[in-house]
Parts: C-alpha cells; structure tokens; sequence
C-alpha cells in the first residue's frame, strides 16, 4: 500500500452493511473481487460488550450483527483465495487480539477514527507488524497527535491516515478534500481518502477521482 505508486490503490468497504447476514457478505466479496479491487476491508467485533456499555440500547443488535473467529477465517480466507488483499478496522481488542494471536493474512489493520484516543486499542494495534491504518474524519488535530505519537513511540512508522467525512450518505459540498493535504503535511504521514457519498449521488465517482488528482492514491 504505497502513497507513491501512480495507479490508485482502491478498496472496497463492506462495513456492517451485511447486518449479520453473511450469505450477502460473500456476495458483497463476490462483487469486489469481480470489479478488481485490491483490497477489501472488514469491519470486524467480536465482543459488542467491548465495544459498547451493556445497558446500550443497540447492543443487542449488535451482537446479531457479529460473526464469530472461526467464521472470520473462513471470510477471510475466502477473500484470500479471490485474490484480494485484507484489511480489517478492529472495533475491539479482541479482534486484533485473534488477527495476532492466529496470524491472520491481512495486511493492515484500521482503527476508527472515534478509537484514536483509545489507549487499549491502539497499545493492541502496537503488536501487529505490518500497515496501520488511522481513520482520522472528524478528528481533532490533538487525537490524530496522540494515536500517532503513541504508536510512534512503540517503533510503528509503517501509519497511513485515512480522510473521509464521518457520514452516510455525505454530501459532497461537506467533504473539503483540501484538508487531506494539511494532514498529510502537518504529520508527515501519507493519507488516503475514504468516500462516503451515496451510490447514487451524481457526484459519487468525480469526487474520489478528484481526490486522486490531487495525488492521493489510496481510495
């Protein structure tokens, strides 16, 4: 995943838009590894009552919406033998915990945005050796400074920033790319740029094509 090559390096989110069902989650690999992606990425929790408080209204739903490890490396290496690399945004420890413990074949690991100032999650993330992903929309300048400087401070200089504006669907006029380039600037770190505009928003395919105009070629 290099900032620096020429051709975008483009990945396909799936998120929790499976909703627990993980017949659609193969379809959704189905249809990522049929578009020629180059990566997909997963977002994966694997104890909800370590994601949220147990008196949370939607932690029962949540717990619906998991898979369990076993089922996570079937996934995992089914989007393996389709040729696609892996990327998983962990919403626990627990699930960075199984990445590491298993040796998982992933090549990088995200942490959300509303995670960088989550010491457990980003002391976990410290131990995995490859790419580390720091989603960093709706960040303030003082989180993206601690999770950089923490994992810094572990020796972890492999860190790619991930931009994109924290809602679905965004509206196009909210995104500011601009800021990506202070970003990347500011910490001398190379950044890509996560689209939340809607599918069917005339302006879905400018915007990341602009993004990579401006030489930001992890999308």
């Amino acid at each position: 995943m290099d900032n620096n090559i020429l051709r975008p390096y483009i990945i396909g989110e799936t998120a929790y838009n499976h909703e627990g069902d993980i017949k659609y989650l193969y379809k959704m690999i189905d249809d990522i590894a049929e578009l020629k992606l180059n990566a997909i990425k997963f977002h994966m929790l694997l104890n909800p009552e370590s994601y949220m408080q147990k008196k949370h209204p939607l932690i029962e739903e949540s717990k619906k919406w998991t898979f369990s490890e076993n089922q996570w490396s079937e996934i995992i290496n089914y989007s393996n033998k389709k040729g696609l690399d892996i990327i998983v945004l962990c919403d626990d420890v627990e699930s960075i915990e199984y990445i590491l413990e298993n040796n998982i074949n992933v090549i990088a690991i995200e942490l959300h945005a509303t995670g960088l100032n989550d010491y457990f999650l980003l002391n976990a993330m410290s131990g995995f050796g490859k790419q580390i992903i720091l989603g960093v929309g709706g960040s303030t300048i003082d989180e993206i400074a601690y999770a950089t400087d923490f994992l810094k401070s572990k020796g972890k200089n492999n860190i790619l920033l991930m931009y994109g504006f924290q809602s679905y669907p965004t509206q196009y006029t909210d995104i500011n790319l601009s800021k990506m380039l202070k970003i990347r600037d500011l910490f001398k770190l190379p950044i890509g740029y996560a689209d939340h505009t809607a599918f069917d928003d005339p302006n879905n395919e400018i915007i990341s094509c602009m993004a990579a105009m401006m030489g930001i070629n992890v999308l």
